[in-house]
């Protein structure tokens, strides 16, 4: 039962922060940030935030996370009238690694398909016409 409301919490947090992202922050540093997933603690005291940002500057993830741990305050505040809960869990952003793997492994596949030869360079094998002249 513990491990159902764990989820379920975790659930409604993700979607409420989520929400506020979306709606209610206007740092520019946050435009493009989206909640992956949150895992709460056992206790539920504490809450790992996962965001990913969608950006070419390499620049733009730590300032989120940074404009992120700033408004935790605020965010905390907003999100207390969004989920009703005894304690609210302690609110800890990370980058979410889910793309940048993923773009890592599709460069990893097209610089296989690159090396490997392509199929008009292989040698062709007879067909049946040919062996039966």
């Amino acid at each position: 039962m513990l491990h159902s409301r764990i989820r379920r919490v975790s659930h409604s947090l993700r979607n409420a922060i989520g929400e506020i992202l979306l709606n209610d922050l206007t740092d520019p540093r946050l435009r493009f940030v989206s909640v992956c997933h949150v895992e709460v603690s056992k206790d539920l005291h504490s809450a790992l935030v996962f965001v990913s940002v969608l950006s070419d500057d390499p620049q733009a993830e730590p300032a989120a996370i940074e404009a992120l741990e700033k408004a935790k305050g605020y965010v905390k505040s907003l999100l207390s009238q969004r989920v009703v809960l005894k304690f609210l869990p302690d609110l800890k952003f990370r980058l979410h690694q889910g793309a940048r793997h993923a773009a890592r492994i599709d460069a990893l596949l097209r610089d296989l398909s690159a090396s490997r030869p392509q199929e008009s360079d292989q040698v062709e094998t007879p067909t049946e016409k040919d062996a039966m002249e």
